[in-house]
């Protein structure tokens, strides 16, 4: 991946993939070492390290799970209302849309796109696509 399309990345789908690519690289030295004995150390901290990087992104998918579950209830909302004017009987038809679900489509479709597994929120979000954005 190229500086563009990192930046460019919605914000969970960054910080998960950057997670991806930092264990990936720091695997890449560890497949080098001939000898685990010689290298006790290294070795203990190399598996810390990914630990840790492991554990940061399983909190990370999860607090995006968690606003995929929040906005829910935007999503089950009728898209449009309509709304009766005071002063003159007015009828006017109102979107009841919030920019959120396009940043949630757009994560859900990035992730998905990295082979990140997604839960059942985040796939019905993928699937309803469509009849959001007509």
């Amino acid at each position: 991946m190229n500086n563009y399309q990192i930046r460019n990345m919605p914000q969970y789908a960054k910080y998960i993939l950057f997670l991806k690519h930092l264990i990936v690289r720091a695997s890449e030295p560890m497949g080098k070492l001939d000898s685990i004995s010689q290298y006790q150390e290294v070795v203990k901290n190399y598996n810390e390290v990914c630990e840790m990087l492991v554990k940061k992104q399983i909190y990370i998918i999860m607090e995006f799970f968690t606003t995929v579950e929040s906005h829910k209830s935007k999503l089950q909302g009728p898209v449009f209302t309509s709304v009766t004017r005071q002063n003159n009987n007015e009828r006017l038809i109102v979107v009841n849309f919030d920019p959120v679900v396009f940043q949630l489509i757009r994560e859900a479709k990035v992730l998905e796109r990295n082979n990140v597994k997604l839960l059942k929120p985040a796939e019905t979000v993928l699937i309803q696509e469509d009849k959001y954005k007509k």
